[in-house]
C-alpha cells in the first residue's frame, strides 16, 4: 500500500538524520504569515506516493500538497506513461475481496471525475518538533468532488495488526466503514467499532496555530474539554476512536489534502467535515485548494445537533 511505503521512506529518512529531521523550507502559505515548514521527507514521501499511482493508474488526477502532481520540479522520477482507462473499470484492483467503496463501483464514472489529494506528512510542524505520534500520511479518493475512500497511515503509531514496523493504517470509504489494518493486506484488518464520544463535547483545537477564534468557536460548544493538537490526520483519527467530538477549526489555514483522506473516513462512520458554516467542500480537481472558511469535524449526529445549536447552522447533515 502507497501510504505504507511512503511510511516507510519517512522513518528511514529520519533515521538516517540521527531521530531529529530540520526543515529544510518555510512555505509561509499557511495564511497569516506564520511557519508552515517542509522537510525533505515530504518531498520524499510524496514522490513515493506520486510515482506509484502514475506507474499504477497513468492519466489518473493527483494533487499533493509538494506540488509534484503538478510540477516535474524536485520530482524526476514522477512518470508518464501515456493515456489510462477512460472510466474506473480498474479500482476494484485497489482493493481485495470485493472490498470497494458503492461510490467507486459505478462504471460510468470517467477518470477526469476522479481527484487524487494527497498529503505525504501531514503535521510537519511535529514531526520537526519530534512529536512523530501526530504525524500521518493522507491519501483521500475523491470521485465528481465527493470524498468516497481514503488511507490514513500513522508511521510511527503501531496497532496489533500492524506488521513489521510499517505503522498503523486506517482505510475505508462510504458503505464500507472504516478498519484498521492491512498494510499487510487486507485479511488483516479489523473493522473500527463506530462508537462516537457523546455527552459534553471534548473539542480538538491547532497546537501550532491558536487564535482567539479558534478558541471562541471551540468555547461555544460548552466542551467539558478542549486540546490542542496537532496535526488533521491524527485529529480525525481520535474523532473515529471515540476519543474526540470535534475539531474545531475555523480559520483558513487547512487545504483540500489535509481533509480529503479525514472526511472519507468520517463519512464513512456516519461523521463529517465542513466549513465553518457547516457546508461540505469541493475537491474537484479544479478547485482552489485552501479551506478559507475553515474546517469544523465530528463524529456523527449528535457532534452534528451540537453545531447546529453552538454555530446556528441551518444546513442539514452531509450524507
Amino acid at each position: 500500500m502507497l501510504a505504507c511505503e511512503a511510511g516507510i521512506v519517512i522513518r528511514e529518512m529520519l533515521d538516517d538524520a540521527g531521530g531529529r529531521m530540520a526543515a529544510s523550507t518555510d512555505k509561509g502559505d499557511f495564511g497569516f504569515g506564520e511557519a508552515d515548514p517542509q522537510t525533505l521527507a515530504d518531498l520524499a514521501a510524496e514522490k513515493c506516493i506520486i510515482n506509484g499511482l502514475a506507474r499504477a493508474f497513468p492519466g489518473l488526477t493527483v494533487v499533493g500538497e509538494e506540488g509534484l502532481a503538478t510540477s516535474d520540479s524536485g520530482a524526476e522520477d514522477v512518470v508518464d506513461e501515456g493515456s489510462g482507462p477512460t472510466t474506473l473499470k480498474f479500482i476494484p484492483t485497489l482493493f481485495e475481496d470485493g472490498m470497494v467503496p458503492a461510490d467507486l463501483l459505478d462504471t460510468s464514472i470517467q477518470l477526469e471525475d476522479v481527484c487524487v489529494w494527497v498529503d505525504p506528512l501531514d503535521g510537519t510542524q511535529e514531526f520537526v518538533d519530534g512529536n512523530f505520534e501526530r504525524v500521518t500520511v493522507l491519501i483521500g479518493i475523491t470521485v465528481r468532488g465527493k470524498p468516497v475512500a481514503g488511507a490514513i497511515l500513522q508511521p510511527f503509531v503501531q496497532s496489533g495488526s500492524a506488521a513489521g514496523g510499517k505503522g498503523r493504517l486506517l482505510w475505508g470509504g462510504l458503505g464500507l466503514g472504516v478498519w484498521d489494518g492491512g498494510a499487510d493486506g487486507i485479511a488483516g484488518a479489523t473493522r473500527v467499532r463506530n462508537d462516537p464520544c457523546e455527552g459534553r463535547p471534548v473539542v480538538a483545537t491547532s497546537r501550532s496555530h491558536p487564535s482567539p477564534v479558534v478558541a471562541e468557536a471551540a468555547a461555544a460548544l460548552k466542551p467539558q474539554q478542549i486540546l490542542q493538537l496537532g496535526g488533521a490526520g491524527s485529529k480525525v483519527v481520535m474523532i473515529i476512536e471515540g476519543k474526540l467530538s470535534h475539531w474545531v477549526y475555523p480559520r483558513k489555514g487547512t487545504k483540500r489534502w489535509d481533509t480529503a483522506a479525514p472526511e472519507a473516513l468520517l463519512r464513512a462512520v456516519g461523521g463529517f467535515c465542513v466549513d465553518s458554516d457547516g457546508r461540505p467542500y469541493d475537491y474537484s480537481s479544479d478547485c482552489q485548494p485552501r479551506n478559507d472558511e475553515g474546517v469544523i469535524a465530528g463524529s456523527g449526529h449528535v457532534a452534528w445537533e451540537q453545531c447546529v445549536n453552538a454555530y446556528g447552522w441551518q444546513t442539514p447533515l452531509p450524507l
